[in-house]
């Protein structure tokens, strides 16, 4: 159980065999993709047995299994304090955290818990025990937000004074409700809610009551920096596609029954605002006729080319599209992610790749962020994610990436992926001689539409699939179209292998703390292990700061006219052509090392971004001032 130690207070983990005594079938688990292990029983009468001194006893479960991932924990467990039975609770319906008891002094107690199993309904999931020493409150509400369906825990931060008190992960996903139980009496407490896709929340001015549990009004979040969802057919977040300056591009949207006012390429780095306004051809004139047939035309899809100004600086840009019915009242469409703008195009190519990260939740999208913190200063030409979950928690993180990206969700997938990320079947053509083929879908089906999507590029020198489960027929896709890699993360067989005639290098994922940098050289992937060991990826425990990572002696938040930095390489090899974008005050600025690759100034003329190039040696630590 992630929090801070109160004053006064013992932790209790269920794991502990030496003050617990463990009766029936007990065993040590984890969720996959979290660092947090619990004690777990599907056993009926299964105990825990356990004696304590205190004036508060809190019960603390672990989250509810995902949906996605089996069954939820649905038997009963009835305490028992002093050999007589208390209550009976169901960790279904039941907060993370539960008071058992709360006195006004300190007492000496037996506490036995059973588990039961009730109607074929069975399990319980116990991470520990908090003990008070001192008076207590308890806090609880409920947790709900917009896609609802797709929200499993969320990160609760409790503050009292500007003081941490708690900072965990909650929430029951079949109830939304939460609670923080065994707190301090007293005023002035803070809460913030945090879920990785959703606005962050806070409340202010909460009350906590001596023996008593506070409730709030009920919490409900809404998604920020969504696309429109299902509003985008091409390009979209997860199918983005290349272009240089000065060119062209189609896109394909639902604008129904209203006039194109205005189409943009826009992009945010921290509060400095880049944009340029395109011109923007449609195809045809919606006059209520679609593929013969006369339909209403608010139905009706519009498709046309945008074009790209060649003032525009180069960067990852979203479409935003204001719209205006026949009353003139406007609205916006967007498309995130889904625009990189080059000034060449790769020769060869630098890949980033990870996979099967298990990101069903808050806990495992913080460390995806961690990820994407360390890929934005890599900067490799593409991030390629296999076999994703949960596509709000996902959409939410990859919002933070500054790198072109596909990804693919496989056999833990949460349901509606495509409003998030648009079809399965896809490819990203990187200029006329590298394509990557995104394939969402199992071998063992009709392969007529990515044999097609092949055969199209039949020209192209470098074709990468990048898929979420190992399988492809070797000779009928692997080598009738030339493929040079093959990367996924899910299936048997050696995770790096030399496939066919080709040959197909295949780069598999290991486990779901590592990630790999792949780099192609003619055409061909040349390096793709660490420390040029036969098949293994870099290492990142979830648990640890990134092995590459950058630390800020100022804020790095356009309030300043003067910024220095470390950036820090841990890994045993280099890592050149790193990128760092510094955000100043409006002006003209210097590095004292690497190269300023270009400043570019915000549309409010307040900020100027810069972004600085620089190898990294293996095992460095580069200092950068920017004046």
């Amino acid at each position: 159980m992630a929090h801070e130690n109160i004053k006064e207070e013992q932790w209790l983990p269920a794991l502990d065999e030496v003050d617990i005594k463990r009766i029936g079938d007990w065993y040590v688990d984890s969720l996959r993709g979290s660092f947090v292990e619990s004690l777990m029983t599907v056993e009926d009468e299964a105990a825990l047995e356990f004696n304590f001194i205190g004036q508060c006893l809190i019960l603390c479960f672990d989250t509810l299994t995902p949906p996605n991932y089996g069954n939820f924990e649905s038997g009963a467990i009835d305490v028992f304090i002093d050999g007589k039975l208390s209550k009976t609770l169901y960790q279904r319906n039941s907060a993370n955290e539960i008071t058992i008891i709360s006195e006004d002094e300190k007492k000496d107690h037996h506490i036995r818990l059973v588990h039961r199993i009730v109607d074929s309904n069975c399990g319980c999931r116990i991470q520990g025990f908090r003990i008070l020493t001192s008076p207590c409150g308890d806090l609880s509400f409920v947790v709900s937000g917009e896609h609802n369906f797709s929200m499993t825990d969320v990160r609760a931060i409790l503050k009292r004074d500007n003081k941490t008190i708690r900072n965990c992960l909650i929430r029951n996903w079949l109830t939304g409700q939460c609670a923080l139980a065994g707190l301090p009496p007293g005023q002035n407490y803070s809460l913030e809610i945090i879920a990785s896709g959703w606005n962050t929340l806070y409340e202010k001015n909460i009350q906590i009551k001596l023996n008593e549990e506070t409730v709030l009004s009920p919490i409900n979040l809404t998604r920020s920096h969504d696309a429109t969802l299902g509003a985008f057919k091409f390009p979209c977040m997860g199918h983005p596609i290349f272009k240089l300056s000065e060119g062209n591009f189609r896109m394909r949207f639902k604008a129904h029954d209203s006039k194109i006012k205005e189409v943009k390429l826009i992009r945010h780095v921290g509060p400095a605002k880049i944009s340029r306004i395109c011109k923007f051809q449609e195809d045809v004139d919606r006059s209520g006729v679609f593929q013969g047939l006369d339909v209403d035309a608010m139905y009706l899809l519009c498709e046309g080319s945008v074009e790209i100004p060649n003032d525009i600086p180069i960067g990852l840009y979203d479409i935003e599209i204001t719209l205006a019915n026949k009353a003139n009242a406007k609205r916006k469409l967007f498309s995130r992610k889904c625009v990189n703008i080059v000034n060449e195009f790769p020769v060869d190519p630098v890949f980033m790749t990870y996979g099967h990260m298990d990101v069903w939740g808050q806990g495992p999208s913080e460390y995806i962020l961690k990820l994407i913190e360390l890929a934005n200063i890599v900067a490799p030409d593409m991030v390629l994610v296999s076999n994703s979950c949960n596509p709000a928690y996902v959409s939410g993180a990859m919002n933070e990436l500054d790198v072109p990206f596909a990804i693919n969700f496989g056999n833990h997938q949460s349901l509606g992926k495509e409003k998030w990320f648009g079809e399965s079947i896809g490819a990203i053509d990187i200029g006329s001689n590298l394509s990557v083929i995104n394939y969402g879908h199992t071998w063992d089906r009709d392969l007529s539409e990515v044999k097609q999507v092949l055969d199209d590029r039949s020209d192209v020198a470098c074709k990468i699939i990048h898929t979420f489960e190992y399988g492809a027929p070797v000779k009928e896709i692997l080598d009738a179209h030339d493929i040079s890699l093959f990367h996924d993360a899910h299936g048997p067989g050696p995770k790096v292998i030399s496939l066919g005639k080709t040959p197909t290098i295949r780069v598999g994922k290991v486990d779901n703390k590592s990630f790999r940098i792949i780099r192609f050289k003619n055409g061909k992937p040349n390096s793709y292990t660490y420390e040029n060991h036969e098949s293994a990826p870099i290492p990142f425990p979830r648990n640890e700061l990134p092995p590459i990572r950058i630390e800020f002696d100022e804020p790095n938040d356009g309030s300043q006219t003067k910024i220095s930095t470390k950036v820090i390489n841990e890994l045993n090899e280099n890592i050149p052509n790193a990128r760092i974008a510094f955000i100043l005050k409006h002006g003209e600025y210097s590095a004292d090392n690497g190269e300023i690759e270009n400043q570019v100034v915000s549309d409010d003329k307040q900020y100027v971004v810069v972004t600085v190039r620089l190898n990294l040696p293996a095992n460095s630590v580069e200092t950068i001032a920017i004046s």
